[in-house]
């Protein structure tokens, strides 16, 4: 049979050719053989000793690629066993979510812009959450995403799988626990929020992280209460000038009725006085004796028959 080949090392008793089949076989040393020299050579020319060797090398790169290409079938075979019970989210911006198992090891980490993507900078699927938000928080401290002046982290966290115990609470106080003790969390400004599967449904309409949609919806929420809180001021304000006006006028009312009686019982008081005078006068105007004609009448009864 013939081979060709091409000389990729040359030893002491013999050299190693890889054939046209990408087979390695060790074959005698001649004169002039150097590597990268094109060869033709049968098979008297092989290096007998290394027949069974040949072999044992095929069957190592055999393993080895087999090896290698079930890594990520390893990985995603991980990931089949074990679903996603909950979502966290970090946002800084970058903005990354994570899907977590039961244990919270991360299923799959889905960068939301262009800068998370940029601060992956390594697979962060089946490794615990906390480490993988430590991963994303050192790779924006390098690349200044986070500085003094921009240092506020927001995690959000929400619950996708009903039966799954925990609330999303415990989750973020977990994740908080777990981090705080890190120095480089020390210096950050971190902001927890929980959301609910409609919100999931609502971030996701707007394209945006859950712990940002939770976060906006609170400033939203903050800022319509103090809205309601100033309209309901304005609206006591007006109720009480309201009742200050009606007071004032319910007052006014009250002393124009005092002035009427005051002045229905002085008129009252002018009638009676009137009636009194004119009963006076009726007591003056009665008829008296004459003093004239008692006089006369004295005489009279003095004249006799």
């Amino acid at each position: 049979m013939i081979y060709k080949g091409c000389i990729v090392s040359v030893e002491k008793n013999y050299s190693v050719v890889i054939t046209e089949k990408m087979e390695y076989i060790k074959i005698i040393n001649k004169e002039e053989m150097k590597v990268g020299n094109k060869i033709i050579f049968l098979e008297d020319d092989i290096y007998v000793e290394k027949r069974y060797v040949n072999r044992y090398i095929g069957l190592i790169a055999a393993m080895l690629f087999l090896v290698i290409i079930s890594i990520p079938l390893l990985r995603n075979l991980n990931t089949s066993i074990h679903s996603a019970v909950a979502i966290v989210s970090i946002d800084i911006n970058p903005s990354i979510e994570f899907e977590i198992d039961k244990d919270y090891i991360v299923i799959k980490a889905i960068p939301l812009n262009s800068e998370g993507q940029d601060v992956i900078s390594k697979p962060l699927e089946g490794i615990q959450i906390d480490k993988a938000i430590l991963s994303v928080v050192n790779n924006a401290k390098d690349k200044n995403y986070i500085t003094d002046e921009k240092n506020e982290v927001i995690i959000g966290t929400a619950i996708i799988d009903d039966k799954f115990i925990e609330d999303e609470e415990f989750i973020y106080k977990n994740i908080e626990k777990r981090i705080e003790s890190q120095e480089v969390t020390k210096q950050l400004n971190i902001v927890y929020t929980v959301a609910s599967k409609e919100d999931i449904k609502d971030a996701k309409s707007q394209r945006i992280s859950i712990g940002k949609y939770e976060k906006l919806k609170q400033e939203n929420k903050s800022n319509i209460n103090q809205i309601n809180s100033k309209v309901e001021q304005i609206k006591n304000d007006e109720i009480k000038e309201e009742k200050n006006k009606s007071d004032k006028k319910s007052n006014e009312i009250i002393e124009k009725v005092k002035d009427i009686k005051i002045n229905k019982d002085h008129i009252q008081q002018m009638k009676n006085n009137e009636k009194e005078n004119k009963v006076r006068g009726k007591k003056d105007d009665t008829v008296k004796p004459n003093r004239s004609d008692e006089k006369i009448n004295k005489n009279n009864n003095k004249i006799g028959p």
